[in-house]
């Protein structure tokens, strides 16, 4: 009993199946990434500008004791 043997193409049509999915593994990571660095920016962001704003009611408040 002989064993058939694949298409030639076969080894070829595994490996690029393979980086197929290595590809999409990275694409994902890197958006991941990207998404959380976005969110990171947003909230420093909103950080500052809370700090502006409470700056500026305190600068307000001191004004207003002070006539």
């Amino acid at each position: 009993m002989s064993r058939k043997r694949p298409t030639a193409g076969w080894p070829t049509v595994l490996r690029e199946e393979r980086v197929r999915q290595a590809l999409e593994k990275i694409a994902k990571f890197a958006a991941r990434r990207k998404a959380e660095e976005d969110f990171k920016k947003e909230l420093e962001k909103e950080s500052l500008l809370t700090k502006q704003r409470r700056k500026r009611i305190r600068e307000l408040q001191q004004d207003t004791t002070k006539n």
